[in-house]
């Protein structure tokens, strides 16, 4: 899955600078996505029933 760097991330001893788009397995992504490093290119879609939080309607 690929995923956008919110910080410089050090991987297979290649440097991802903030704002580069990084490929990573599910298991990879984890630790990154728990602290925060990482956040998902496409975030999955939110169905129709559902209420958009403020931060997603503040992206629109």
């Amino acid at each position: 899955m690929k995923y956008l760097a919110r910080t410089n991330v050090n991987h297979n001893q290649d440097l991802y600078t903030v704002g580069a788009e990084i490929e990573l397995s599910n298991d990879e992504a984890a630790p990154l996505l728990e602290c925060k490093a990482i956040e998902p290119l496409h975030k999955p879609f939110f169905k129709a029933s559902e209420k958009p939080t403020s931060e997603e309607e503040a992206n629109v």
